[in-house]
């Protein structure tokens, strides 16, 4: 794919929009999360932040020969990082895991 024609700048869109749509359920995920947790989650999750760095930094968008897009496979790594850190490995998620906030969490992530 070219860089900076036109279907560079069709799938740089379609990067921001797909990053739009992560950080819908993203919003979703924190919002369960503060109410079960009755907390603030410890890390930021942000899915249009990572992308847009991305992007600045010429990331490309999409690999045709390996059919990916190198920059989601770096926004999705990160997050779901921050997610497993944000759950899995929290003592005190760990502590409600099995109880009905647990569960709900479980559903949500």
């Amino acid at each position: 794919m070219s860089q900076g024609g036109w279907s560079d700048m069709e799938m740089r869109s379609v990067c921001r929009n797909m990053a739009s749509l992560i950080e819908i359920e993203i919003k979703k995920f924190e919002t369960v999360y503060k109410i079960v947790m009755q907390a603030e989650p410890p890390v930021e999750l942000d899915a249009e932040i990572i992308t847009k760095k991305l992007l600045d930094r010429q990331v490309p968008t999409f690999d045709g020969d390996k059919m990916i897009s190198p920059i989601f496979e770096q926004v999705l790594g990160s997050l779901l990082s921050k997610l497993d850190d944000l759950v899995d490995k929290n003592p005190i998620v760990a502590q409600i895991w099995e109880d009905p906030q647990g569960i709900v969490l479980q559903k949500e992530k």
